[in-house]
């Protein structure tokens, strides 16, 4: 598409431009005015940016600040990245400065993050990192656009039109909000020059990667298998504590002085509880208080593998996810989200006990609400029921050291490294805010799921589309599978969840029913497929017979390359296969009989003896391959065929 030159403007242009306000000057005044009605001007006076040197590492620490209501922790926005390109750096966090302020900390998020992967990735690979300002003109921005367009990512392929879009409307809607400072002018003058819309962006070509079936119960394999062995691993944790709390008053370690040896596991995971009812503490604490106990947690069992039989780690969590995913076809957000208060046990569906879950998804007209079984199996050897048990059971010890936004989350669990703090995936109530599929623990953890099971890459988000993609290969309906992914409309459910052999065999199947209505118009009515059971073969001309290419008839006046229309002609064709032991079939075969001698009325009589007199001694000729049971059977069914003409 050609890009218009936005060079020197005419002073006629430049009197109307001043008279008429800039869409970012639009902007600006419609999220001022949205400020002033809801009472957020305060919020962006109390936004700031905070320099900081990391204490780890060492490195300078760039964070926007944005407060929140009633006290809480204020949102904190890494911005560390622009410190590479120092001139650019005052304008944007200004910009980013004014513009998050009126959103929520998850776009904030997502904003920073498509700045820092593709206008600052594209500005360091082909610019230099101190360039000014006033140096992004016409050429860049369109280098820009034309660098999202045939990027790359991972996987080697373009990126989604909508991450395109995404990426270039986050650019011109940071730097369109900025409306104070020395920066105000250039950033507005950038922004009117960002293309707006989808410019050269097509709709969504590449189907979504869907997983194949043998893919999707190797997953299912492993994670039943990684689920049943937490169970077993739990269950031997309470006999373990229970014969290690005998031993560890034993009278006689005691007068022994032996009470300190922890090399026995029961033992020292026995110590722990005793010493540490509810959450175990880092191994340098234990020491402090415990040097034996210590000792043995770290040079014998290992700190990891004791916790392990208190709560579960993120690690743990990952084939309750992914079971759960599969039983609920839920989205990954939405399944990681889930709360005990979404679970209903005993819900009553027509006089049947069922377990409905009920999950938010936020872009969703509505909940997802799944009702199962209570004795449905989410893999060969694990009911729902069983799996949910599970999972309260293993986290039951830490709930109540939980934040109060995941005190009722199904999946919570404890790292393994650094402050023992029990959360669920996603936001932590501090400073980071994420949605649980961001999280870098359940990252981790899915990523050691495929390495541990030996299993080809995968995402959590892929279950959902496979199962709706197999919904649909195996139902045959897009509407049964629109239904299992609550979409308001067939359309979302094609656009985004149909793979592309899905796709194809719809394709296969429109353009068969175009080719078939097409031959029953230019037949009259008389080769009509409506009438035919599920099973008989529509490409053959004649009921009751198959085609082996219906394409290339070797009949008289039939066209290379069309669809067969030589009704009757069947029995003499080289290309047609007949039915003698189907009755159904064999019923078709005597009524074309009966309509062959029915039609003779209905033509010259040397044209009824040369052209259907052979098929009828064809006909005869198939009769006796019918057996007599055969033959039986088929005068009990009435079927009567059009005339032949």
């Amino acid at each position: 598409m050609k890009i218009e030159s936005l060079g020197p403007q005419t002073p006629e242009r430049e009197t109307r431009k001043a008279k008429t306000p800039s869409s970012a000057a639009s902007i600006v005044a419609q999220t001022k005015k949205k400020m002033e009605q809801e009472g957020k001007v305060g919020s962006i006076a109390g936004t700031r940016a905070e320099h900081s040197m990391d204490a780890r590492t060492g490195e300078p620490v760039l964070a926007a600040v944005f407060p929140r209501q009633g006290g809480r922790e204020p949102h904190y926005v890494d911005l560390s990245f622009l410190l590479a390109f120092p001139n650019l750096q005052p304008m944007f966090v200004d910009a980013f400065l004014c513009w998050g302020a009126t959103v929520s900390p998850q776009t904030r998020l997502n904003c920073r993050d498509y700045l820092r992967r593709y206008f600052f990735a594209y500005v360091k690979s082909n610019w230099s990192d101190f360039i000014h300002p006033v140096d992004i003109d016409d050429e860049m921005l369109a280098g820009f656009r034309d660098k999202l367009l045939n990027e790359s990512g991972q996987r080697v392929k373009a990126l989604h039109p909508h991450s395109v879009r995404t990426a270039m409307g986050v650019l011109r809607s940071t730097l369109g909000a900025l409306n104070t400072g020395q920066w105000a002018s250039v950033a507005n003058r950038i922004a009117e020059r960002i293309h707006s819309g989808s410019v050269g962006v097509a709709r969504k070509t590449v189907p979504t990667r869907v997983l194949g079936l043998e893919q999707l119960l190797a997953i299912l394999g492993a994670a039943e298998r990684e689920v049943l062995a937490i169970e077993q691993r739990f269950a031997n944790a309470r006999v373990l504590m229970a014969d290690g709390r005998a031993r560890l008053h034993d009278t006689a370690r005691i007068m022994n002085n032996t009470r300190s040896d922890y090399r026995n596991f029961s033992v020292c995971l026995a110590a722990v509880d005793e010493a540490y009812p509810e959450l175990v503490p880092d191994v340098a604490v234990i020491k402090q208080r415990n040097p034996a106990l210590g000792r043995a947690i770290t040079h014998i069992h290992g700190q990891a593998v004791v916790t392990s039989h208190f709560y579960p780690s993120g690690r743990d969590l990952v084939p309750f996810v992914l079971l759960l995913t599969v039983a609920t076809v839920f989205n990954p957000d939405t399944i990681l989200s889930l709360n005990w208060r979404d679970i209903d046990f005993n819900k009553d569906q027509a006089g049947t006990p069922v377990i409905e879950i009920v999950g938010v998804k936020g872009r969703a007209v509505r909940d997802l609400a799944r009702a199962l079984y209570q004795d449905a199996t989410v893999s060969s050897r694990l009911s729902l029921k069983q799996l949910l048990v599970c999972l309260r059971e293993i986290t039951t010890r830490i709930r109540a050291h939980l934040a109060p936004e995941h005190t009722d989350r199904l999946f919570v669990y404890v790292q393994q490294f650094g402050v023992k703090r029990p959360k669920g995936f996603g936001e932590d109530g501090e400073r980071r805010c994420m949605t649980g599929s961001n999280d870098r623990v359940w990252g981790l953890g899915l990523m050691n799921f495929i390495k541990d099971n030996k299993l080809p890459p995968f995402t959590l988000g892929q279950l959902r589309p496979s199962i709706l993609d197999m919904v649909q290969f195996m139902d045959g309906s897009l509407e049964a599978a629109r239904k299992v992914g609550n979409h308001g409309s067939p359309a979302t459910t094609w656009t985004h969840y149909t793979s592309g052999g899905v796709r194809a065999r719809y394709r296969e199947r429109i353009g068969q029913v175009i080719v078939m209505r097409e031959r029953w118009l230019q037949t009259s009515g008389v080769i009509d497929p409506r009438r035919l059971a599920p099973g008989q073969d529509k490409g053959a001309a004649t009921p009751g017979f198959s085609c082996l290419d219906p394409f290339d008839s070797p009949r008289p006046n039939q066209q290379p390359g069309k669809l067969c229309k030589d009704y009757g002609g069947c029995p003499s064709c080289a290309n047609a296969a007949a039915h003698p032991g189907d009755p159904v079939n064999v019923a078709y075969y005597t009524a074309l009989e009966v309509a062959i001698y029915r039609s003779q009325g209905a033509m010259s009589a040397r044209t009824w003896i040369e052209r259907w007199t052979p098929i009828l001694a064809d006909l005869a000729a198939l009769r006796a391959w019918i057996s007599s049971d055969v033959l039986e059977a088929s005068r009990e069914i009435s079927i009567r065929l059009p005339n032949v003409g």
